[in-house]
């Protein structure tokens, strides 16, 4: 069929200028054309890096009524579909369009002179051939799945070969007939998406995970993943109804059993510094420990490795996806494990939550220095630094050196001392006539009071 675009003519005035619009099982040669499609595929851009230069392509998939071909754009040609709003669904105008042949079949390729047009043109509705997952079956390929995002795990970075960074982050996906999980990989990664979104993965594999014994549903860098795409009213609700999510107040979790997953949010009102341990076996580890309140009750959750870098910071909301209640020395707490997150909560979740200065005045006990016994817990003590000693060296039972600093400390009721040991030597650098609180020490008395900083103890300026 034809199409009109605008011209202006020599004497300045507007005319309407007729085109040849070729239909897709017409693009056969090398040459350029004007088509018009509807977009079906739309991936997320791969980048691909060479030893001089790195390189971004995205492959956009159109139809019409007779047929689809990709449209391929490069490095900042790229950034167009972001300009234009494109989206799966959508119908394009092209206009001067370069076709070529690649890897057995034609594709369309943008030149500078090529121009893309967002419009609501004439094209055939595309109808998804979608699976269930519970029909799934190994090896197969070029499959739509349509879901609800039921977990959402945290991107992991790993090593290329060639000395560059690459990034997985896998996602469990749900409708009613089961649940799969599925891998991302790179950009496709960085897409934002949370648990409770509803998700589409078009042009995707099928693959026998052998290490989880389970089947894993793999998109390539051509697959298109759509976060919260058009479904219909009908499929909305049925996934939407599938989601198991209730925040889980932080007094429950001591009348649970172990192991249970559940969602917490809670606002940050310490962060530990990060230390160091060797399991029995010489393996080495790293952990913090944050402490975190609703406005049922708090606890302490021992972060591990890799969940140790925090992007919030004390007084946020935070919200703990997918945990898992467990017992610790101190009672029931939460673990984390690789589907598990940490992320800041919403702003609705975090409206609900009382204030930080609240919050603290509830979980701790503020007490002067002649207030304070051996063994007692979940305190607070306003100080202000009297004497820092220099830094002493010991040797530990385990062999190794170790590191001691004693610092005097008081308030207008008595004096104290705050032992540093090993790492906090280093987390805290005070200095004389400075105010402090100490947070949920350890408390011993000897001669004085001591107060030795642990694990779950933090020290505020």
């Amino acid at each position: 069929g034809n199409s009109k675009v605008k011209k202006v003519a020599d004497d300045g005035s507007i005319e309407k200028v007729e085109i040849q619009i070729t239909p897709i099982d017409k693009i056969v040669d090398e040459q350029c054309y004007n088509m018009i499609g509807r977009i079906i595929k739309l991936p997320t851009a791969n980048v691909i890096k060479q030893p001089n230069r790195t390189l971004r392509v995205v492959n956009i998939t159109l139809m019409d009524a007779t047929g689809t071909i990709d449209l391929v754009l490069w490095n900042g040609d790229t950034a167009l579909v972001d300009q234009l709003e494109l989206k799966q669904g959508d119908t394009v105008k092209l206009l001067n369009t370069r076709a070529s042949y690649y890897n057995d079949h034609m594709q369309l390729n943008k030149s500078f002179e090529t121009r893309i047009i967002k419009g609501d043109f004439d094209v055939p509705e595309y109808k998804q051939t979608v699976t269930a997952i519970g029909d799934l079956k190994d090896g197969l390929e070029n499959v739509t799945v349509h879901g609800l995002l039921s977990k959402v795990y945290d991107i992991n970075n790993f090593q290329r070969n060639d000395g560059s960074d690459g990034f997985i982050k896998t996602i469990e996906i749900t409708d009613k007939t089961g649940k799969i999980n599925a891998t991302l990989w790179n950009n496709d990664a960085s897409i934002l998406m949370n648990k409770g979104d509803l998700i589409s993965i078009d042009d995707a594999r099928v693959e026998f995970d052998n290490y989880n014994e389970e089947l894993r549903l793999s998109p390539s860098w051509t697959s298109s993943i759509v976060i919260n795409p058009t479904f219909s009213e009908d499929e909305s609700e049925a996934l939407k109804s599938l989601l198991k999510y209730n925040i889980t107040p932080i007094s429950s979790i001591n009348e649970m059993d172990e192991d249970v997953e559940v969602d917490v949010v809670g606002r940050v009102l310490s962060i530990g510094n990060v230390r160091n341990i060797t399991s029995l076996d010489g393996t080495p580890s790293k952990f913090r420990v944050i402490d975190v309140a609703d406005n049922t009750g708090a606890l302490r959750v021992t972060l591990w490795n890799n969940k140790l870098n925090v992007d919030f910071k004390v007084g946020d909301v935070i919200k703990f996806e997918n945990a898992l209640t467990y017992i610790s020395q101190s009672g029931l707490t939460l673990k984390l494990n690789r589907a598990s997150r940490i992320i800041k909560a919403s702003e609705n979740e975090a409206k609900r939550i009382k204030s930080y200065e609240v919050l603290m005045n509830t979980r701790y006990k503020s007490c002067k220095v002649e207030d304070l016994t051996e063994n007692m817990k979940d305190i607070k003590i306003d100080l202000r630094v009297m004497d820092v000693e220099p830094v002493r060296t010991y040797t530990k039972r385990t062999g190794g050196v170790g590191y001691l600093q004693i610092i005097y400390v008081a308030d207008p009721t008595g004096l104290a001392k705050l032992m540093l040991w090993n790492e906090t030597v280093n987390d805290f650098k005070l200095t004389p006539d400075q105010a402090i609180t100490v947070i949920n020490p350890d408390i011993s008395k000897k001669d004085i009071i001591e107060l030795q900083i642990n694990p779950e103890s933090t020290i505020e300026n």
